[in-house]
C-alpha cells in the first residue's frame, strides 16, 4: 500500500522533472545558438570638435581578399570592401539614423571629416536593441599609412565569402 502511494506520487513529479528539465535544456540551447536576422541598424555619430561628418552607409557590399596579398587563401590576408551600392551624406552632430534591413543582411558605415581635420569623434551601432560597435577616438588627418583616419563598422549575416 505504501508503495503504491510513492508510485501515484513519485510519477506525476518525475513526469514533470523531466518536461521541466526537456524545457529547460532547449530554452538554454536556443538561447546559446539564437540566430536570428536584424530588422534593423541604429547608427550614432557624435563629436565635440566639429559639427558635421560624412558618413558612407551601405546595405550591398562584397568581402574580398586584399589582391596584394601575397599568400592568397591564407586566413590572415587582410580582406577589403568593395562597396556595390553606397549613400554618401553630410550629417549634422549629434546624428541618431535608423536603417531597417532589406533584402541584404548586411551593413557598412564609414564616418569621417571632410575636409581632413583632426577631431575627436564617437560612433556607435546598435543592431536591433544590441550595441554592436561603440568608439570614441582622435580621428587623424593622416594616420602611418597616409590615409585619412576613418570608424567604420562592417556586419554581414550568414553570408559566404568570396
Amino acid at each position: 500500500m505504501n508503495t503504491m502511494a510513492n508510485k501515484s506520487v513519485c510519477y506525476p513529479i518525475l513526469r514533470l522533472s523531466l518536461l521541466t528539465g526537456a524545457a529547460l535544456l532547449l530554452a538554454g540551447c536556443e538561447a546559446l545558438t539564437l540566430d536570428r536576422e536584424p530588422e534593423v541598424a541604429h547608427v550614432e555619430l557624435a563629436s565635440p570638435d566639429v559639427s558635421r561628418l560624412t558618413l558612407v552607409t551601405s546595405q550591398w557590399f562584397i568581402e574580398t581578399e586584399d589582391p596584394e596579398c601575397e599568400n592568397p587563401g591564407d586566413p590572415g590576408c587582410p580582406r577589403r570592401i568593395q562597396l556595390v551600392e553606397a549613400d554618401t551624406n553630410t550629417v549634422s552632430l549629434p546624428f541618431m539614423e535608423s536603417y531597417p534591413f532589406t533584402f541584404r543582411l548586411q551593413f557598412y558605415a564609414e564616418a569621417f571629416t571632410n575636409p581632413p581635420e583632426e577631431a575627436n569623434v564617437a560612433m556607435k551601432v546598435h543592431l536591433d536593441d544590441e550595441e554592436w560597435y561603440n568608439d570614441s577616438r582622435l580621428l587623424v588627418t593622416m594616420n602611418s599609412d597616409g590615409e585619412q583616419e576613418k570608424m567604420t563598422f562592417q556586419y554581414q549575416y550568414h553570408l559566404p565569402r568570396f
